[in-house]
């Protein structure tokens, strides 16, 4: 049968149609459009300036848009909610406050990655309520402030931001060295994925100078990873950081500062440049079966990191660096890797009505050379390790160790590190214990292979002026002409000196001219008692047992 077209248009249909559903056509599309309409709604979670994570259907609010996946901001907003497919970005040229409150933004997993939070030419405001978290992918930073952004964090809630591999957890991403950080409060807990710093610079910024990083309050913790600082740079200066209140946990990675410079890869290590701790509690750790740099200083490299200018004033501070591989100073130089290349010198440490302690050990073979507890670092290959530079130390608590732990060269207590020079060392008031392995407890460092540490002039208290020495005889006419009436010197143990052991007639000689009293530890008399007459019998008054050994 044939078939024939019909339309409901057709006046005998639409009277039956009319009948039958109650309502005309024009009622069931306007009802179809409600329907529409409050699917929508019933989705769409953001309203005026509060923006929340798991809307993906609002287009616009007050202050921010929505579009494929971007809140892009650009007024004052609130953040909430959970996602792992959309993102944050400010705009460029903006100054804005927001707030984040229980959110949580993980897209780690995306493809093409990104960040999860970003600035780049913009100021933020950033307050924390309740618990957050920001999670980007491979190369971002986890709360990414670009260089030439200003990032300002506070609030009294949580946030742990988590950067991908070479993203600083807050910071730069790969290749970008971050822009200004300032903390004022919160309690946040910062890591790069697989290389970067925790708060700082990503990797992979070859030449670049570190952000400047500014706390002020807070509970932190800050975990770099491969060449990057806990805070600081990544293979690269760790630009001005400034911690002037709060409690701080900083964690170098491998090479990197705690609180610092970065590693520098087949390069220098990165500078310290300078870091500023008044008023603070500050926890440092540094140490991996390959290399650590500085605790608080300059980072590891073919040639350390200098561990630039550091101030420590009203806080206490305590600082490990420790492992098996080439380890940096406690607070100062980083470690020079590379075949006759140097460790990082401290250049300017000032530690004022302070407690501080100051640890850097090396626990493997005599191969690697050791960095100074305050001070240089070492050179794991025997080369000129990093100068002390100048270290006033006033009213503090001070305990520093330094050396290695083997039989090998070693850095000093507060010094240069092994074959480092011990700079210019002021002490005045408080209490200081410096000891070191194999190098002085305070002066120049030591080393098996290379010449001898040069001076350090220490001064110590009120009237007494304190000068140490590396001693050999080619250090005699600096120690002449410098040693006045009234002056105490210090040389380092001289069983460091083959001459010693084979009672050379001549450095017998040279060490009995600085001296009218030469006093024997009666502790060692057996092991004196086994060797020639030596030393004691070119001073004039000896103790009567090594007088009458000398016949």
């Amino acid at each position: 049968m044939k078939q024939k077209s019909i339309t409901l248009s057709e006046p005998r249909f639409a009277t039956r149609f009319t009948k039958l559903a109650g309502f005309n056509l024009g009622n069931l599309i306007n009802l179809l459009i409600i329907l529409v309409l409050t699917t929508a709604t019933a989705n769409a979670k953001s309203s005026g300036s509060n923006i929340d994570l798991s809307d993906n259907v609002t287009a616009s609010g007050m202050g921010w848009t929505y579009a494929s996946g971007t809140f892009t901001v650009t007024g004052d907003v609130t953040i909430s909610g959970t996602t792992t497919t959309n993102r944050v970005i400010v705009q460029s040229g903006v100054s804005v406050n927001i707030t984040l409150s229980n959110a949580s933004i993980d897209v780690s997993a995306l493809v093409p990655t990104r960040s999860a939070f970003s600035l780049s030419g913009a100021t933020v405001n950033l307050t924390l309520t309740g618990k957050n978290t920001l999670k980007s992918s491979d190369i971002y930073a986890g709360l990414q402030a670009s260089s030439g952004a200003t990032l300002i964090i506070g609030g009294n809630g949580e946030l742990t931001a988590t950067g991908g591999a070479r993203g600083a957890g807050i910071g730069g991403h790969s290749s970008n060295e971050g822009g200004t950080i300032i903390i004022t409060g919160g309690t946040i807990y910062a890591t790069s994925g697989t290389e970067g710093t925790g708060i700082g610079g990503g990797s992979g910024g070859t030449g670049h100078i570190g952000c400047n990083i500014t706390i002020t309050g807070g509970n932190i913790t800050a975990v770099g990873k491969g060449e990057g600082a806990g805070i600081g740079g990544c293979g690269t200066s760790g630009g001005n950081i400034t911690i002037s209140g709060g409690e701080i946990y900083a964690i170098g990675g491998t090479g990197g500062a705690g609180i610092g410079g970065g590693a520098g890869s087949g390069g220098a290590g990165g500078d310290c440049n300078k870091v500023e701790i008044t008023d603070s509690t500050v926890l440092v750790t540094c140490g991996s079966t390959t290399s650590s740099g500085a605790g608080i200083g300059g980072g590891n490299g073919n040639s350390g990191g200098s561990g630039g200018t550091i101030i420590i004033d009203n806080s206490d501070v305590r600082v490990t660096t420790q492992g098996s591989g080439s380890i940096g100073a406690g607070i100062g130089g980083g470690s020079g890797t590379a075949q006759g290349s140097p460790g990082g010198s401290a250049v300017a440490i000032t530690i004022t009505d302070s407690y501080v302690e100051a640890t850097s050990i090396n626990t493997t073979t005599s191969s690697r050379s050791g960095s100074a507890g305050i001070g240089g670092g070492n050179s794991e290959h025997n080369a000129s390790a990093g100068n002390s530079g100048n270290i006033t130390i006033t009213n503090s608590t001070v305990i520093a160790k330094g050396g290695n732990s083997a039989s090998g060269s070693g850095g000093a207590g507060i010094g240069g590190g092994a074959s480092g020079g011990g700079g210019i060392i002021n002490i005045t008031g408080g209490n200081v214990v410096a000891s070191s392995v194999a190098g002085a407890g305070i002066g120049g460092g030591y080393a098996l292979t290379v010449n001898p540490a040069s001076p350090a002039a220490i001064n110590i208290g009120v009237g007494a002026n304190i000068k140490a020495y590396s001693y050999d005889s080619s250090s005699r006419p600096a120690i002449d002409a410098a040693l006045k009436d009234g002056d105490i010197m210090l040389i380092e143990n001289v069983r460091f000196h083959k001459e010693e052991e084979d009672n050379d007639p001549a450095f017998a000689k040279s060490l009995a001219s600085l001296a009218e009293l030469y006093v024997n530890d009666q502790r060692f008399a057996k092991t004196y008692e086994d060797m020639a007459p030596g030393l004691a019998q070119y001073v004039h008054d000896a103790i009567v047992a090594n007088a009458r050994r000398a016949g």
